[in-house]
């Protein structure tokens, strides 16, 4: 429920995003439809989604503009209304076809029924960076103004994946709707020790449905996008791609939390095993964030690469190991505390931004 930065940029959400949060949720509780109870017996129906025009989401972009001190005038909402509705167009083709499909995927992946009967998706133009909420459900397109054409379609399946994320979180948000608390269902501690916690536990959820909408090879181009290189961490994208999405087909019956619980632990290893090396880096880095007045906590770019050329040197590490450990340090410390990080494009090569 609480907002987060989808996989366009890969950083977690903000402080200013969290006050967001609140704003919007006033805003548009009205608008938010509550649960239904679930038929007694059979497969629940998905709930009707109705992705909102660009007027639809007025509430929720002047929450925007007002929590940024600015009110816009008519002209300025009736211009950011068309362009929403423009570049939301290839999204809301994609899911008048594909949008029940990808709803019914989520209670069989999961094994949670649907027990919402309608709910809003809203889409917004923000200049925080790419965020995204599941209650409300928002979803910010303004990558969109930023991308060169030749990535425009790349970037439009990156948002079909930030939509499906966020309907994923929603799924195991309705006990907390239904009770008006903040503590969603749970999948399960071994299916969250898998994906590397509750977060990225929803991505891994995401491109199995996405698997089988769109097929296996574009949604391996979208996983190892770099923002979840840099959440999940390499390996353990290697780890969903190869032993994962390649071989297990969830069912009603058998869910994906059922079928980890089932797993032999060999199929479900890292295969890092680096508790020196860890350690190396802990030291080295969270030393160098203490120090590092006038970033906001961030780690200098010199200092990360110091302190990963020594645990790569000592240690042996392949490039695959550094980037996992190095997402695994800002799991614990916080997204977005390195100035750099390692990623590897899809020829296989490796650059420091």
């Amino acid at each position: 429920m609480s907002p987060t930065r989808h996989t366009t940029d890969g950083a977690r959400g903000s402080s200013a995003a969290r006050g967001l949060a609140a704003v919007l949720t006033v805003a548009l509780a009205a608008s938010c439809s509550g649960p239904a109870p679930a038929p007694a017996a059979g497969e629940a129906d998905p709930p009707v989604v109705r992705l909102m025009d660009g007027r639809g989401s007025e509430a929720l972009r002047l929450a925007f503009h007002h929590a940024g001190g600015r009110r816009p005038s008519a002209a300025e909402l009736d211009g950011e209304a068309a362009w929403i509705d423009t570049v939301s167009a290839p999204l809301r083709a994609f899911w008048d076809a594909e949008g029940e499909r990808i709803l019914r995927g989520l209670a069989e992946d999961t094994g949670v029924e649907w027990k919402e009967r309608s709910l809003n998706v809203y889409f917004v133009r923000q200049p925080l960076g790419a965020l995204a909420f599941s209650l409300p459900l928002v979803v910010d397109l303004s990558v969109m103004a930023r991308v060169p054409p030749n990535r425009a379609a790349f970037h439009e399946r990156l948002l079909v994946w930030a939509l499906v994320h966020e309907l994923a979180h929603r799924v195991y948000d309705q006990r907390a709707i239904a009770r008006s608390t903040s503590a969603p269902e749970s999948p399960g501690t071994r299916a969250e020790l898998v994906a590397g916690g509750a977060h990225d536990w929803i991505d891994l959820v995401t491109a199995f449905v996405l698997r089988d909408v769109l097929g296996e090879e574009p949604v391996r181009l979208l996983l190892y996008n770099r923002g979840l290189q840099r959440t999940v961490g390499l390996r353990r994208l290697e780890l969903f791609d190869r032993r994962l999405l390649s071989r297990w087909r969830p069912s009603r019956d058998r869910p994906l939390p059922a079928w980890l619980d089932a797993a032999d632990e060999a199929d479900l290893d890292l295969g890092v095993h680096r508790p020196d090396a860890a350690a190396l880096l802990e030291s080295r880095l969270a030393g160098a964030a203490s120090t590092a007045t006038g970033r906001g906590g961030r780690v200098p770019a010199d200092r990360v690469r110091a302190a990963a050329d020594e645990a790569s040197s000592r240690f042996e590490l392949d490039p695959a190991e550094l980037a996992q450990l190095l997402s695994d340090w800002e799991g614990i410390h916080g997204a977005g505390r390195l100035e750099v990080f390692p990623y590897r494009d899809a020829e296989g090569s490796w650059a420091w931004e």
